[in-house]
């Protein structure tokens, strides 16, 4: 620095900035609160525990839960990886401190429950949890396979979640359309087509696109292929994709965004984006589960009486007219006391209150079917929807919503099928079903040489990697 004629000023410059730098960093950066220690456990006596320390993902959990428990909102990505690391870290153990008398999961974390016959669980968050103890009879039975599989139940689901075609009634009506009269995907793509030429002519300008869809996420096409019955893994959670109807469906998802005039506008899961699309007219139809409902009506209500909500279209006849999207469910890691612990969170989560709330404050249909009818009664006609009965239609849809799709290697499957459909949407013309038949195929096998190379429990972590669905 010496030699040059401004080397003591930059040399002060630098100093000074790496000063500033390092102050800032040091004052800044959020600091990460010690874990709080576990509660001192009781020996089991069949009574419920006072003082639970519940972990939750729903910021709304400490008033649904409720002043009976120390209720603690924890990012469900990091409750997800601490289960994770504890069964790992166990070293067979199948108990392990944790910092929480229960918590609530999302449904990525299934993988790790649904344990198939004849796999060995060290290692695996199954091992480290306490089996519910009680009756569990009037649970949806579709959700309680969902998360155990076959095993006893180590994760008691708290929702269902049953999707539904979502419509902006005015706007079609307006153009002539009836949708709820349309039984099936084929009627209404004709029916939105209809609209594109009413949209386009008679002086309107009205937006042509009609439906809001994500363009290359893989939640909704593994919804649309479960209310066909076709599920992405098998009961032992390895990944399949020879069923003949991916292809055809994977093809007919492409052709809406393919074309002069496309039917779908690119729509992510953000429910922000989903009211702007519709209030702009830039979609007049969507597919959404119940928990979009509530912030739907919260963030728009300048759409009140112009939507409608029903069952989903069929592919074919046979196919169920809805499929589920998400949940979550509520783990009791082992402990001497975790029994007590399980009574104690009876009431929280299976009790009539608890159901009726559920659906009036977040607009959530519980897993509880005993009280549906209670949720049926106190909700009544909703003004919102022109006074449709929104809970009896998600009742009604629960009632045959097919089995969500859980296994450990549905994270592979899922990548694959989105990069097959990004390939489709970037062909100047869509291939025949065969051709994609074959390079579905080929996405198997390479599913299987991981397997293969990685071993039996591959696909857990490319699970996790895909994150969860809400």
């Amino acid at each position: 620095m010496k030699g040059w004629p401004t080397g003591s000023v930059l040399f002060r410059l630098l100093a000074i900035s790496l000063v500033a730098f390092v102050t800032w960093y040091a004052l800044a950066q959020p600091r990460l609160s010690p874990l709080p220690p576990p509660l001192p456990h009781a020996s089991a006596s069949g009574q419920p525990r006072a003082n639970l320390r519940i972990w939750t993902f729903d910021p709304r959990g400490p008033k649904r839960l409720g002043t009976a428990a120390a209720t603690e909102v924890q990012p469900w990505r990091m409750i997800d990886m601490r289960l994770r690391v504890a069964a790992l870290a166990s070293n067979g153990r199948d108990a392990v401190e944790l910092p929480a008398d229960a918590m609530e999961v999302e449904l990525s974390l299934a993988n790790q429950l649904r344990v198939p016959d004849g796999v060995q669980v060290t290692g695996w968050v199954r091992q480290l949890l306490a089996p519910c103890p009680f009756d569990l009879s009037g649970v949806d039975p579709t959700r309680l396979a969902t998360w155990n599989g076959r095993g006893p139940v180590v994760a008691l689901p708290i929702d269902v979640h049953p999707v539904m075609l979502l419509w902006r009634e005015d706007r079609l009506r307006e153009a002539g359309i009836d949708l709820a009269a349309e039984k099936s995907w084929g009627q209404v793509f004709h029916r939105l087509h209809q609209y594109q030429a009413v949209a386009g002519g008679q002086g309107r300008n009205w937006p042509t696109t009609a439906i809001a869809l994500p363009k290359y996420a893989s939640d909704i096409l593994t919804l649309l292929l479960a209310q066909q019955h076709v599920r992405l893994t098998d009961d032992a959670g390895n990944a399949h994709l020879e069923d003949g109807r991916i292809a055809p469906t994977l093809i007919a998802y492409a052709q809406l965004f393919t074309g002069e005039q496309p039917l779908a506008v690119d729509c992510g899961s953000d429910i922000a984006d989903l009211v702007r699309r519709l209030r702009s007219g830039e979609a007049l139809v969507a597919v959404v589960p119940d928990w979009k409902l509530k912030p739907l009506k919260e963030l728009a209500p300048d759409l009140a009486g112009k939507l409608r909500v029903g069952p989903l279209p069929v592919w074919d006849e046979g196919d169920a007219p809805t499929a589920t999207w998400g949940g979550s469910a509520v783990v009791v890691p082992k402990s001497q006391d975790s029994a007590d612990i399980w009574v104690g969170l009876q009431s929280l989560y299976l009790s009539e209150s608890a159901a009726v709330w559920q659906y009036k404050n977040a607009g959530i249909l519980v897993s509880q079917r005993d009280h549906w009818p209670a949720v049926i009664a106190s909700a009544g006609p909703d003004a919102f929807f022109a006074g449709q009965n929104v809970a009896a239609l998600l009742v009604q849809l629960a009632e045959q919503a097919p089995a969500g799709d859980s296994g450990r290697e549905l994270g592979l499957a899922q990548r694959e099928l989105t990069g097959t459909l990004y390939e489709l949407q970037h062909l100047k013309r869509l291939p025949a079903v065969l051709w994609l038949q074959d390079r579905l195929a080929d996405s198997q096998q390479r599913i299987q040489r991981q397997r293969a190379t990685v071993g039996p429990g591959a696909g857990a972590g490319a699970a996790a990697a895909a994150g969860g669905t809400k």
